[in-house]
């Protein structure tokens, strides 16, 4: 009797040992670890994001949580599927690499929640990385904040191959696929990445909205699109007007279009590449900023640059709507000059005063351009407001005089 008692006490503790998931078997010291939506048979391996973050911080009441180091950091390999969201908060200290299975199949997420939902919620965490992997918040309910990515405070992240997505099919204030806030220096590092936003519902709708950090992206993408619904008083690729952020992107691309696959865009809009502000500067060098309604059947404004922004060697098209506003491809500090392809009529865009140069090619001694006059030759056009009322703002520079005075 006391040996079939034994073995029955011995049967029950490997049951539950077997059936109750987490991390008990897990080897506390695993510098490797494993998430996947089926262990099967493997060590070190989680079934929950939730598990997971219990066992490396003590999320939900681990005693004896990992807490990785610079000396002993944790890398996560993570599986096929979708997954909750990720969080480094609380005073964790961060040392955590995640690497997906491939940022088409690897997806951290968060779907159809309410107030704040967000998908990477990082607090003062420091030496993150996130690689082959995609961050998704998608909402057809209505919700007043939605960030796939909210980091708060210091750090230091990088971002590699990731692909970001914020998307509100309905009522929202704020949507943006990065948001980062608070105090401290924070610095990012993105490359071969994109980040886009959707916009068809209500709101404002920002690929990266920045107020502290400093950001590097390399070769990568920020696209912001409007659908058949889209409502909100700004649709901007990079924002930096609200705080002391430093942005600065290297042969990459930032989008802000119309997209009529839906239905009509008739809105009335507003679209902005890159916002500025007043204080810190955004660098862009060898990339191209568009800024395109050109499909959208409503009243949109189109700018590229605003604000203070330094963005050489960056080419920068815009185009308004069909209904109607302007195309403005640089306003306020921004430093951009460039120089259009020769023709026979300067570009339909506003600009400041030096920042652009046309080369006018059928324009005689007289200053007629029309194409009539005698002997025509090619002509330096530089941008002038001042000139014909803003009417005509180009500067003659080869008679000395604004285009087409006497």
């Amino acid at each position: 009797m006391k040996s079939l008692r034994t073995t029955l006490i011995s049967f029950i503790i490997l049951f539950f040992l077997v059936a109750i998931p987490g991390y008990s078997a897990i080897n506390p010291d695993s510098t490797i670890v494993q998430l996947r939506k089926d262990c099967g048979q493997l060590d070190d391996c989680f079934g929950t994001m939730e598990d997971l973050l219990d066992w490396t911080w003590g999320a939900t009441g681990n005693p004896n949580p990992r807490n990785p180091t610079a000396q002993s950091p944790l890398t996560v390999l993570i599986g096929p599927g979708e997954y909750a969201p990720f969080k480094c908060t609380g005073g964790q200290n961060g040392y955590v690499s995640l690497k997906g299975s491939g940022r088409d199949v690897t997806k951290i997420v968060s779907r159809n929640l309410a107030f704040m939902a967000v998908p990477v919620r990082v607090n003062g965490c420091t030496e993150l990385a996130f690689s082959d992997l995609s961050v998704i918040l998608s909402s057809t309910t209505e919700y007043s904040i939605g960030y796939a990515i909210w980091w708060s405070n210091g750090g230091s992240s990088v971002w590699n191959n990731v692909y970001v997505e914020s998307s509100n099919l309905t009522e929202g204030v704020y949507n943006t696929a990065w948001y980062d806030n608070g105090v401290g220096d924070s610095v990012h590092y993105w490359y071969n990445s994109k980040l886009r936003v959707i916009g068809d519902g209500v709101g404002r709708f920002h690929g990266y909205e920045s107020q502290v950090a400093e950001s590097w992206f390399y070769g990568s993408e920020i696209e912001v699109i409007a659908k058949s619904n889209a409502s909100g008083d700004s649709f901007v690729g990079v924002n930096t007007s609200n705080g002391q952020a430093d942005v600065r992107l290297f042969g990459s691309v930032v989008r802000v279009h119309a997209d009529t696959s839906g239905g009509a865009v008739n809105g009335t809009l507003s679209f902005t590449g890159i916002n500025g502000g007043t204080t810190k500067v955004v660098h862009m060098h060898g990339g191209n900023v568009s800024v395109d309604a050109s499909a959208a059947t409503g009243v949109v404004n189109a700018t590229g640059i605003k604000g203070a922004a330094h963005t050489l060697e960056t080419a920068v098209g815009v185009k308004a709507g069909q209904g109607g506003g302007f195309a403005t491809r640089i306003s306020g500090a921004a430093q951009s000059p460039t120089q259009w392809p020769p023709g026979t009529q300067p570009p339909a865009v506003t600009s400041t005063t030096g920042s652009d140069l046309f080369i006018e090619t059928d324009c005689d001694f007289n200053g007629d351009c029309s194409g009539a006059g005698s002997d025509p030759h090619p002509h330096i056009m530089v941008y002038d407001a001042s000139c014909n009322g803003g009417t005509d703002p180009w500067f003659d520079s080869t008679r000395g005089k604004c285009r087409g005075a006497p």
